[in-house]
């Protein structure tokens, strides 16, 4: 048994890396930028409890956690990020400071757990359960951080399932899918590991581990793609003077400053008149003027084979 749980340390790293290469490939995003620091927090968590499986003192493998806590605490985080902005929703920047600080703050408290038991208390070092391990107790800020780790799983549930329910196309409604499933492994993985009944094995691991399978199948078979960045490159082509993007759902993913001088995008009920004034203005092949100003207005589908991800509006000033 010791061995087959070795192996699949092996194992989860191998797919991480090559799927972390494949990541670094992707146009550059917002979101491909979370998923590098997730699957970096997965690695970094990963090579830690290896070193700790094949640990022989207390000292080798309290270090190894310490290893494993460098990343560990940011994969929820970046989880979390990653299907906020997956599913449009804009969260607070100081949100997001505190969050991060938050997630640091267990870290730095792992790697000073020698001084203080706020995180961990009573480390122990035992030759029982599958392999020789750390035990430990737990103190207050643990029970604080497993609490936040659950709200997070709920809070990401209720995001896909609400953008499940607005999605029609089948494309990304398994991406969606799949996300979920993620949220769900890793879920188990974790109420395994608190329930004590792994005999010392953090199931966590080989849940992170499908998790990066079903990951990898989602960005490269499902095309997992971040929509902005493709109207991105279609702008530069263009070379517009105003950029609007909706995605797949008719919703707002993106405006530069130009078209927020020409519209007022702060109200959501006034949005789809800004949709209906654009696309009359194509139908009836008309420019739109704006403070004494005459733009063209183009539309643009964003699609790659028969997949839909949604519009690109451009509108070229041609005042004359």
């Amino acid at each position: 048994m010791y061995t087959f749980l070795l192996g699949i340390q092996y194992v989860g790293i191998v797919v991480l890396l090559v799927t972390l290469m494949r990541v670094l490939k992707q146009r550059p995003s917002r979101q491909q930028q979370i998923m590098i620091f997730l699957l970096l927090s997965m690695l970094l968590n990963f090579v830690g409890y290896l070193f700790e499986m094949t640990a022989t003192t207390l000292q080798e493998a309290l270090r190894a956690v310490q290893i494993t806590y460098l990343g560990k605490p940011f994969i929820l985080l970046m989880k979390f990020l990653f299907i906020a902005d997956y599913c449009r929703v804009r969260l607070p920047r100081k949100l997001v400071a505190f969050l991060t600080a938050f997630h640091m703050s267990i870290t730095i408290l792992v790697l000073t757990c020698e001084y203080q038991n706020l995180y961990y208390d009573g480390i122990t070092f035992v030759d029982s359960g599958l392999f020789p391990h750390l035990e430990h107790g737990n103190g207050p800020l643990y029970t604080l951080y497993i609490a936040i780790v659950f709200v997070y799983f709920i809070v990401m549930f209720a995001l896909c399932v609400r953008r499940f329910i607005h999605l029609h196309s089948e494309q990304q409604r398994m991406q969606v899918t799949k996300l979920s499933l993620i949220m769900i492994i890793m879920l188990m993985g974790l109420a395994l590991f608190i329930s004590g009944r792994t005999c010392g094995y953090d199931t966590t691991l080989p849940a992170y581990l499908v998790s990066a399978l079903l990951l990898s199948s989602a960005l490269f078979k499902n095309h997992l793609l971040d929509t902005l960045s493709m109207a991105k490159d279609m702008a530069l082509d263009e070379q517009t003077d105003a950029l609007i993007v909706l995605d797949s759902e008719n919703d707002l993913v993106y405006h530069n400053k130009m078209a927020d001088s020409l519209f007022d995008f702060s109200v959501p009920g006034k949005l789809n008149g800004i949709w209906n004034e654009l696309d009359t203005c194509i139908i009836d092949k008309q420019n739109l003027e704006r403070e004494h100003r005459v733009y063209e207005v183009i539309s643009r589908l964003l699609t790659e084979g028969n997949t839909y991800f949604g519009k690109l509006y451009v509108l070229n000033d041609i005042t004359d």
